[in-house]
């Protein structure tokens, strides 16, 4: 009877205590598969417990997660899209020795630098600053790099060529309160002379 009696509660134990650990077996079993990289691993026990508590912060930290990863890797890409747009220097201008360094605090900003080859001797400079940070300044950097190359390349004058831009922008910017200061510069080696617009910076 004894032994009888020794054996039930054994039984008895493992199989509650196996009850006990199948929600921390699925827990490990979740987290090997978000480790891999499986972002659809959830857990559902069912039961208004702190087994469920566990199981909804679980949940809820893959949505984040995800969303944090694809977020960076949107931002890798705008990265590497804005590094493409900085000046690749191979001056023809005779005479010149142009290098351009520029380094982002974030992934990507609205720091603006950008050499424009005028021919017959000329080279435009642009230095330009968009208010602030991330990649909203990093889309309004493009669209003003757009518009200034765009516009040089018809008008070569400086004067007419920000005036053009600064129409553009102020209607698109709208009341937005963002602004980019910038400084364009041309260098006319045939006659030795600099013409330059600064637009607040």
């Amino acid at each position: 009877i004894v032994s009888a009696v020794v054996i039930s509660m054994v039984i008895i134990a493992a199989y509650r205590s196996r009850r006990m650990l199948e929600p921390f077996f699925e827990l490990i079993s979740a987290f090997k598969r978000l480790s891999s990289g499986d972002f659809s691993a959830r857990l559902e026990f069912g039961a208004r417990d702190e087994r469920q508590m566990v199981a909804d912060a679980f949940n809820s930290m893959t949505e984040q997660l995800e969303d944090g990863i694809r977020m960076r890797q949107g931002l890798a890409v705008a990265e590497e899209v804005q590094h493409n747009f900085f000046p690749q220097i191979c001056s023809t201008v005779a005479g010149l020795d142009i290098g351009v360094r520029i380094s982002y605090s974030e992934e990507t900003g609205g720091d603006y630098i950008d050499v424009i080859e005028g021919g017959d001797g000329k080279v435009c400079v642009v230095v330009g600053d968009v208010i602030g940070h991330g990649v909203g300044a990093a889309l309004l950097m493009t669209t003003v790099r757009a518009l200034i190359r765009g516009r040089y390349e018809v008008d070569s004058n400086l004067a007419n060529t920000i005036s053009s831009v600064n129409e553009k922008l102020a209607v698109d910017m709208g009341d937005s309160g963002r602004f980019v200061t910038l400084f364009i510069m041309e260098i006319d080696t045939r006659i030795s002379a600099l013409t330059w617009v600064r637009a607040g910076h």
